[in-house]
């Protein structure tokens, strides 16, 4: 019961980490959320692959300062990959930042976590199945999150609102 009580605390953190409590409007917001969350959950592992996903964002947030998403994307990779990636998707992506670096254009033209050039700000986060998360952004794009639960779970693959999917993305060549 004691677990229970902190994960609550602890996605009530990430709420409004995530979503800020800076008016009314947003802490009314967060708490329908978090509400949504919790009534949502029947097990652990709901609340758990949603708050992964949460804290996912939280640390991943290239458009905080501007400048070059590229060398963002690389330096979230260096230090984090390991913790919300597979290994497979890690290599795929620090292939295409390699090939970005060496003046090529390359696979990627957008932020592939955000699909976006543009600073958007993640909305919400739902639980789909065991293994897959909808992420739905400020502008109503949605992207949805398959993630690699075997043992830990660590983000898979990306599916785009056009059906396209990050790893076929990153597989492509000129």
């Amino acid at each position: 019961m004691l677990t229970d009580f902190k994960k609550l605390l602890y996605v009530i953190f990430l709420t409004f980490f995530c979503f800020g409590c800076d008016s009314k409007h947003a802490a009314h917001e967060s708490k329908e959320k978090l509400d949504s969350i919790s009534k949502e959950s029947i097990n652990h592992n709901e609340v758990d692959i949603v708050s992964f996903i949460l804290n996912f964002y939280k640390i991943y947030s290239p458009f905080d300062l501007g400048g070059n998403n590229e060398n963002k994307l690389s330096e979230f990779i260096s230090k984090h990959g390991d913790e919300f990636l597979t290994k497979k998707l890690k290599l795929l992506i620090l292939e295409d930042i390699k090939c970005t670096q060496e003046g090529y254009v390359c696979n990627l033209d957008m932020d592939p976590f955000y699909n976006s050039q543009d600073k958007i700000v993640l909305s919400n986060v739902t639980k789909q199945n065991d293994k897959t998360v909808n992420v739905l952004f400020d502008n109503k794009s949605k992207l949805i999150i398959l993630l690699d639960c075997d043992g830990k779970c660590l983000i898979s693959n990306i599916i785009y609102p056009d059906g396209s999917n990050l790893e076929e993305k990153l597989k492509q060549k000129d």
